[in-house]
């Protein structure tokens, strides 16, 4: 069976489910049962379809559509009050032709053999749909595949836009820090720069950012320190693996191979004056989890506070 040759089989059984589902949702007898009677013609044009003959009227279907079930029938998967019942149908539907007036009793048989012929419907539906499953060509999966790798494809396109957008957006904003992430522990290979707020990251065991492994890592955080007055000035810094604090090109803070995350505290004061100071962290993650906080306090910062805005901008071009 080619592909085209088993979605016209297919498109064919798919009409037959959607005729009886027309007969459960209808609440009126006649209705019911000119739906299963589209069922029956609708199963004919897929036994003709199965011959690899092409439809073009209805003529006839009726017919083959009970010469489906008869095979059914003769594989023991209908009964032979199956049949009869739904032979009913062909001649409940002839007097519907007719004009009459509405019988109660004519009404009554309707619902009974609507009753009884949709369970066997279904079933042959069932079945059929069960052994065109097992007749599928290669090709339909080949098909499947590529239908999944490219909505794969587009899905991680437009993931990668919104990222892009967000991260240029966050790039845009001149408060905050700029960090590059690199995928060796040496700060080569720089694989991602983002756009952070304050220097207090918990990375865990998570992967700062894509293609990058979770163990191996190095950051580089650069910014502007804005220091709102004179004064003396308190930093804190802390991290998961080692890390080291440079201020106005002097080192500040540096806890480069610390044991563990309480020896990693390292403390600083400085007298600055007012205005504006390059300020690099670098941190690395030799392997498990990553953490870092860098926090300030002096002049009109009263508590402990991490270092973000207002106090902290982007770098300018000219000190990149």
């Amino acid at each position: 069976m080619t592909l085209a040759e088993y979605d016209a089989s297919w498109a064919a059984l798919t009409a037959v489910w959607h005729a009886l589902q027309r007969s459960i949702d209808t609440p009126e007898s006649a209705a019911a049962l000119r739906g299963m009677f589209a069922a029956l013609r609708a199963l004919g044009r897929f036994a003709a379809v199965r011959g690899g003959e092409s439809v073009k009227s209805d003529v006839g279907m009726e017919e083959r559509g009970y010469a489906v079930l008869e095979s059914l029938r003769e594989r023991d998967c209908l009964t032979a009050d199956d049949i009869s019942a739904l032979r009913e149908v062909s001649l409940l539907r002839q007097r519907m032709n007719s004009f009459a007036d509405y019988s109660e009793e004519e009404d009554r048989a309707r619902v009974n053999v609507v009753t009884r012929c949709l369970p066997a419907l279904w079933r042959a539906v069932n079945l059929l749909q069960g052994d065109l499953r097992r007749e599928r060509p290669r090709a339909f999966y080949f098909r499947r595949l590529r239908r999944g790798v490219h909505f794969a494809c587009m899905g991680a396109a437009v993931w990668i836009a919104i990222e892009w957008l967000v991260i240029g957006m966050g790039l845009m904003n001149p408060e905050g820090w700029r960090v590059t992430y690199y995928r060796r522990p040496d700060f080569k290979r720089p694989r991602a720069v983002r756009s952070e707020r304050a220097l207090a990251q918990d990375y865990g065991l998570s992967a700062p950012a894509f293609l990058i492994r979770r163990d191996g890592w190095s950051a580089r955080w650069e910014g502007q320190l804005i220091v709102p007055e004179d004064g003396t000035y308190s930093f804190v810094g802390q991290a998961i693996d080692g890390y080291r604090v440079t201020l106005n090109n002097e080192v500040l803070l540096d806890a480069w191979n610390p044991r563990n995350w309480r020896a990693s505290v390292r403390k600083a004061e400085v007298a600055l004056k007012a205005g504006a100071y390059p300020i690099v962290v670098e941190h690395v993650n030799r392997e498990g989890p990553a953490e870092i906080r860098l926090r300030w306090k002096g002049g009109p910062i009263q508590s402990v506070t991490a270092v973000g805005p207002p106090y902290i901008r982007k770098p300018t071009r000219d000190r990149r």
